[in-house]
């Protein structure tokens, strides 16, 4: 479950945590919680009236709110950057790329533009500017009250860096999230082209990324688009971290009770391409049909993975440690065992998230682990259900408090062949086993 930060208060914040785990446990289903931060955003500022813009209108963007307007376009922009990072011929989007501006002269205080596409502005709508590296800070400070109110909630699985745009951005809320005890892991949101020029880096020091395409698609040519989402996916299949694809996934379906066939196709290809997870947004915010929404991505999801098995985009990924050899030898067995399924028991959850990133062909992974946070990060993994667990010295009795618990929720019955994978088995993390054994 996401939460959009952007207008989201503490209040609210709490009272709808809160709010998913009551259902959660109500109807035996957990989730995980993602709060996606607001991040740097250019936005104008507050106006009386919409104002009706033609082609060719002048169109002043006030630095200083102080300053009187010159001209009837006018509205202030509370980053003073701008007239920094803009030229004269730069071109500047408003209202998620609805209107386009054509700068014409720039001031310390002032820049000036023409109106290149008709539109009406209004209040608080969104800036781009398409190939401009801005110097706007990595957090706000809403962005810090809201860190810290995910460390006060102690229930928050994910958080969102809206606008990463290098690795260090990514690296200070780790740091900030860990210095104060937060188990929650940082999603990177890949949203302009410095993000795509420093895409590696980003997402190695990101616990996952997300392609949030519809900043993406105004900040890049639209037939780049796709070739960007490949790539990202294709670098996070290469490191092994976590992809979601975003943005528009049932866009028609805010009003429509069905969806276009282009958008069936749009989630059938992110599947494909085995990515971790596809997440809805304005379509179960402000759509008509919410549930319905996520029942159609639900049933096209299933069916691709019916049709076509799993396995890695990059199969030359480097195993650079022991585990990462385990895990790739865990999926190779499942994937030779036809109707085998993998257990891993795993305390921290690197286990499960290594195997998940293998990608084994057929084969569910079913994940078990003591903690609840780490079964909760498990959700985001594509093909891992994770329970929650007790464990004891005692191995066999954990093996089959497993067996016997996917057996009365239906995933298991007997004579079943499981591959067992866990660093829990032999002592303290000291020796990973892999086991291969009937239900």
């Amino acid at each position: 479950m996401r939460l959009n930060m952007s207008h989201a208060t503490p209040e609210w914040t709490k009272k709808i945590c809160k709010d998913i785990r009551a259902a959660s446990k109500e109807v035996g289903r957990d989730v995980a919680i993602l709060m996606d931060l607001r991040g740097p955003s250019i936005r104008t500022g507050d106006i009386d009236a919409p104002i009706p813009l033609k082609v060719g209108d002048k169109i002043e963007f006030r630095l200083e709110d102080n300053l009187k307007p010159s001209c009837k376009a006018s509205v202030h922009v509370a980053y003073r950057g701008l007239a920094e990072d803009v030229q004269v011929g730069s071109d500047l989007l408003l209202d998620n790329g609805l209107i386009q501006v054509c700068i014409t002269a720039i001031s310390p205080e002032v820049v000036t533009g023409k109106v290149i596409t008709d539109g009406v502005l209004t209040s608080r709508r969104h800036i781009n500017l398409p190939g401009v590296s801005v110097g706007i800070p990595a957090l706000t400070r809403k962005d810090l009250k809201d860190i810290d109110l995910a460390v006060e909630i102690g229930d928050i699985d994910f958080v969102a860096l809206s606008f990463a745009r290098e690795a260090e951005h990514v690296k200070q809320l780790t740091a900030m999230l860990e210095e104060r005890g937060s188990t929650a892991r940082v999603i990177a949101k890949i949203e302009n082209h410095q993000a795509i020029e420093n895409l590696d880096a980003i997402i190695q020091a990101s616990g996952g990324v997300m392609v949030a395409r519809g900043d993406l698609g105004i900040e890049c040519a639209l037939e780049e688009l796709p070739i960007i989402q490949r790539r990202i996916i294709e670098r996070c299949s290469f490191y092994g971290r976590k992809c979601i694809v975003a943005t528009q996934m049932l866009e028609s379906m805010i009003e429509n009770p069905s969806p276009t066939r282009a958008e069936v196709t749009d989630i059938f290809n992110a599947v494909l391409e085995q990515v971790d997870a596809v997440m809805l947004s304005g379509e179960t915010t402000v759509g008509k049909y919410p549930s319905g929404c996520v029942q159609i991505i639900d049933r096209v999801a299933r069916r691709v993975e019916r049709e076509f098995p799993s396995g890695r985009i990059t199969p030359d990924n480097p195993l650079l440690t022991d585990k990462d050899k385990s895990a790739k030898a865990a999926s190779d067995l499942a994937n030779s065992i036809s109707g085998s399924k993998i257990l891993v028991f795993t305390a921290r959850g690197v286990l499960g998230h290594l195997v998940a990133h293998q990608r084994p062909e057929h084969s569910p992974i079913f994940a078990f682990s003591p903690n609840l946070y780490v079964c909760r990060r498990l959700i985001m993994a594509r093909s891992v259900y994770p329970y929650q667990l007790p464990f004891g010295e005692d191995a066999e009795k954990m093996i089959e408090a497993g067996l016997n618990l996917l057996k009365k929720e239906g995933h298991l019955k007997d004579g079943d062949p499981v591959i067992l994978l866990s660093d829990v088995f032999q002592g303290e993390f000291e020796v990973d086993s892999i086991i291969w054994r009937k239900a």
